[in-house]
């Protein structure tokens, strides 16, 4: 009845709506359920990830008195990560206590990549955003301590776990599979991590760690100001107890690093739309001029286009990162039937650097003549030369800071009986404030001449060959530093704030005897605010009467060799970067630059409002939940089966803007709500041998990007043609799917395990975007035609499904000291007919040509097209593999990766780290309490590329757009305990 009357509010707040409503019954349900139980109160298992196991299990307590496993070393981290996933009653995979404390990763995201299922995109700081079975980033919920963690990003869900330590967690795990009590969020699976609990946990005292970092490529170019080869990382953990009812575990985790990571880059591949006059116009038999295309559409004469890239140069990115975080629980059992814990999450992160491009563009454009070589493979041009508008340089110096700030209090009553509760109340901030500013600069021209003969004028000769993509060559002319002048100078002023508050209650009713083992129930509620704000200005040097855009070669900021930060470019003699032309532009200081162009006499500023209204967004959601469920045994069968009912109200708020001061606010409300059912099993066949099946529908909402209300059109000084506006659509649905797993799960002995395991999902509710025609109305009151692109929910249903294989053996059947060693490995196959849509060959839709000098020659050639990728970040292929040597006095370990190619959303195209990437660490016991612990991150030095996805052919590699590496990275500390 009290269930009845529960779900029966549930219904009254539907029909009636508003938050007051939600958070009035929120309170009277937990009032009353409160009362009814006060007296026998006990208890409960976490109802969410962060207690999937009915045997209570946790990565750092012991299986039984009998069995207790102290994590000491890799392996028994190992058989404590597999005692978790044996004994829980969902699908889960994870690493334990010590095994995070003794990786050498600098952000857990590094440390879940270990995980079987797990991906994550490489950055110039290493993995940051992590998929779950190749669904991607956007489609797993990440939770702390069994709470959704907010995240810094202004546009999207994922949570940047680059910016979060691996010290201070006691272990982190994915749950796979979800039960009534999961939170709603990942339809991929919930990556959870779990504070130290100092009355339950078995590690004590004080624990200090410091590590002193090199970077390799950072000390190769340590004359640059923005590089510095060392860094420092410290960690100092005191776990213990004040009483024997009062404990405190309290974590400072900081860094210092930086990452430098060095490349050729080759931008924006496409065909050339120029036309070139064949014959001219001859009336009155042939009116018009006989036209075909330009010089560089078919270069090798077959008859089928060949695409280039509109630029091609070097890159280097410099990156320093400093992180101040700190991770702390109070646990207090002040009677001997309710235990209250505190916990409280801070982390703040600040990022800057420099990023510095040198590259010739307008490399497509057959109006800048023929190649004077040229090699096309696939109809790509894979080496080129010729001749480039111009060289252009550009200075990004872009500061970052970001923070994450958390905390709860959660009651869990036990006074033996039956009934059991636990009440868990939260708040969680995370935000970012990013300024980017960007200096451009061309190559100087010839001034003297009329301002419309000058571009000509700055016209370079430019080479590439990418022939053999880890040997790029790329063939620059010398300039001085007196032969530049700045271009334009752009700035972007970022401010994000996603905040969290929640309120849960969880009861569990245990049964004794028979089938049924417990009934669960609870509900949740929580309210979602989040916010981005964009400014964005240009500084621009025009000539009178010039549109925007058109800059006057005469009117821009000179530059001189007295501006120079270096005398000689640092990256001069480097490998990987094209050759020594490719970085012997000038090395400009910025900060000289950014005052020259911003305080320039002739500068024109222009406030980019468009961009600024289409990016902000405010988006606020209220989410009720309720969940009921069953805990189930029989014989050597054991399960749940619940469903979970959520209500979502949201409001999108923005602003719709024509102009710098029309502007109007526009408010869109939505609401939606569904069922969620789970049922997972597990069959004992044999003590060493289980079969575990899992199905549930889960549910994921849509990006904060796709939900925003506002657009922007500039419409003042609009040219001809049709006038294109970008929005979101607040009124998405969330992203379901239903879902199929089914494994095996084998424990010969303690040193081996094998598991394999199969997962179908059915995806609804996919967003894309599609582009639908209307009218606009200028200013002036004259209509014109418009397209409108906008976010939809694809009607068709996609699948993904794969297989994972895992295997774990120590070598303890040998003799002497070859029983020391072990390897773990495993493998992931993920599939999908789900497809994203990436721009391919770029430019106009099409350009025309005229074959016979009259109207009816006219023919259209299209140019612009795109292509259907996979989903983000999802790699068909994962590979990991560990092999291990674990004493108490001296340990080592392997660690290899490896991902198939994955789709990047920025880069329009795929990623590969061919060679994968290989790790090895070491630690060395020299007394008791003291251990040297040592770090090689990237042994082989392996290098990343990455390929614009071809529309003409998918197998087709050869249009690269990226190939660097970020080097070696070392540390070498010591790890001291009292």
């Amino acid at each position: 009845m009290m269930f009845a009357a529960a779900i029966s509010a549930v219904e009254q707040c539907q029909i009636h709506g508003g938050r007051i409503m939600k958070y009035r019954m929120l309170m009277a349900s937990c009032a009353s359920l409160t009362a009814l139980c006060s007296a026998s109160l006990a208890h409960a298992q976490e109802a969410n990830v962060a207690a999937a196991s009915d045997a209570g299990v946790s990565a750092e307590a012991a299986v039984g008195d009998e069995d207790a496993i102290v994590v000491s070393g890799i392996r028994a981290a190992l058989q404590s990560a597999e005692s978790r996933k044996r004994d829980a009653e969902v699908v889960i995979d994870g690493i334990s206590a010590d095994d995070i404390g003794l990786l050498p990763d600098v952000s857990i995201s590094e440390s879940l990549t270990r995980i079987p299922g797990v991906t994550a995109n490489d950055t110039a700081r290493g993995s940051d955003q992590v998929a779950i079975r190749g669904l991607g980033p956007d489609l797993a919920s990440t939770e702390y301590n069994g709470r959704i963690l907010p995240t810094a990003d202004g546009v999207n869900r994922r949570v940047g776990l680059g910016g979060l330590p691996s010290e201070g967690l006691s272990g982190a795990f994915v749950q796979k599979t979800p039960d009534g009590g999961t939170i709603e969020g990942g339809v991929s699976g919930i990556l959870a991590l779990e504070s130290i609990r100092p009355l339950e946990s078995k590690r004590k005292g004080l624990t200090v760690v410091v590590r002193g970092l090199f970077e390799e490529q950072a000390n190769d170019f340590r004359s640059a100001s923005a590089t510095k080869p060392f860094g420092l990382r410290g960690e100092v953990t005191y776990v213990g107890k004040l009483a024997d009812n009062l404990g405190i575990s309290l974590t400072y985790a900081g860094i210092k690093d930086q990452n430098v990571q060095t490349g050729v880059q080759l931008e924006s591949w496409r065909l050339d739309s120029s036309t070139r006059v064949v014959s001219p116009a001859a009336p009155p038999g042939r009116p018009l001029a006989i036209t075909q295309p330009g010089a560089r559409y078919d270069i090798n004469g077959d008859g089928v286009a060949d695409s280039l890239p509109s630029n091609a140069g070097s890159i280097i990115q410099m990156l320093n990162t400093e992180r101040h975080s700190a991770l702390g629980m109070i646990q207090w059992e002040p009677t001997d039937w309710l235990t209250v814990s505190l916990d409280g999450l801070f982390s703040e992160e600040t990022r800057s650097g420099e990023t510095r491009r040198f590259f010739a563009i307008d490399l497509f454009n057959g109006a800048l003549g023929a190649p004077t070589s040229a090699t096309v493979e696939n109809d790509t041009v894979t080496q080129f030369a010729g001749t480039s508008a111009l060289y252009r340089g550009v200075i990004n110096a872009e500061k970052v800071k970001d923070h994450t700030y958390g905390g709860g209090v959660n009651f869990a009553v036990d006074d033996g009986g039956a009934l059991k509760a636990r009440f868990d109340f939260s708040w969680a901030e995370a935000g970012r404030d990013r300024f980017t500013p960007v200096v451009n600069f061309d190559n100087d021209a010839n001034t003297a001449l009329p301002v419309a003969q000058q571009a000509p004028s700055q016209r370079q000769a430019f080479g590439y060959d990418v022939r053999d993509r880890g040997n790029v060559v790329l063939d620059f002319g010398a300039l001085s530093a007196d032969d530049f002048a700045i271009q334009q100078i752009n700035t972007t002023k970022q401010d994000s704030l996603d905040r969290i508050k929640a309120a849960r209650a969880d009861f569990v009713y245990e049964i004794d005897g028979g089938f049924l083992r417990s009934i669960e129930w609870g509900l949740r509620y929580d309210n979602r605010f989040h916010s981005q704000r964009v400014d964005q200005t240009q500084y621009q040097f025009l000539a009178t009467g010039a549109l925007p855009g058109q800059t006057a070669l005469a009117n821009r900021p000179d530059l001189t060799a007295a501006m120079l930060e270096l005398q000689q470019n640092p990256f001069a003699g480097s490998a990987g970067v094209g050759g020594a032309s490719a970085v012997a532009y000038p090395y400009y200081d910025f900060d000289t630059l950014y005052a020259l162009g911003t305080t320039a006499s002739n500068v024109t500023i222009l406030d980019l409002f468009a961009q600024d209204a289409g990016a902000a967004n405010e988006i606020e959601e209220d989410s009720f939940a309720l969940y009921g469920q069953s805990k189930f045994g029989t014989g050597r069968l054991t399960g749940n089966i619940g469903v979970r009912w959520v209500l979502t109200d949201s409001v999108s708020r923005g602003r719709i803007a024509t102009s710098a001061t029309a502007a109007r606010d526009v408010s869109v409300s939505n609401s939606y709500n569904y069922f969620l059912p789970s049922l997972n099993l597990r069959w004992e066949a044999a003590p060493d041998f289980q079969v575990r099946l899992g199905a549930a529908r889960t549910m994921s909402r849509p990006l904060f990007e796709q939900l925003r209300s506002g657009s922007g059109v500039d419409l003042s000084g609009i040219g001809e043609g049709v006038i294109n506006v970008t929005t979101g659509n607040p009124n998405l649905r969330p992203f379901t799917a239903d879902g199929v797993d089914l494994g095996v799960e084998w424990f010969p002995d303690k040193g081996t395990s094998i598991a394999i395991a199969g997962y179908y999902k059915w995806v609804k509710n996919f967003t894309t975007s599609a582009t639908e025609t209307g009218t606009i109305t200028l200013p002036d009151g004259t209509v014109r035609d418009a397209n409108y692109t906008r976010f939809f929910n694809d009607p068709e249903t996609r699948y993904f499904r794969g297989v994972e294989v895992q295997f774990r053996k120590d070598f303890d059947f040998l003799p002497g000291f070859l029983a020391n060693f072990g390897v773990q490995a495993n493998y992931n196959y993920n599939e999908t007919n789900a497809r994203e849509s990436f721009i391919s060959l770029a430019g106009p839709a099409s350009f025309a040509i005229n074959t016979t000098g009259t109207a009816a020659g006219v023919t259209s050639i299209p140019v612009a097209t795109t292509t259907d990728v996979l989903p983000i970040n999802l790699s068909q292929h994962v590979v990991n593999a560990i092999a291990y040597y674990d004493t108490p006095t001296f340990n080592f370990r392997l660690a290899y990766r490896y991902y198939s190619g994955y789709s990047r959303r920025f880069a329009n195209g795929y990623q590969y780290q061919p060679d994968g990437q290989l790790d090895f660490n070491f630690g060395v016991k020299l007394l008791d309490n003291v251990r040297v612990i040592g770090t090689v991150t990237n042994i082989l030095g392996s290098s990343l590329y990455r390929a614009t996805a071809d529309s003409r052919d998918a197998s087709n590699r050869n249009m690269l757009q990226y190939y660097g590496s970020r080097g070696r990275d070392y540390a070498l500390g010591v790890r001291v305990q009292f």
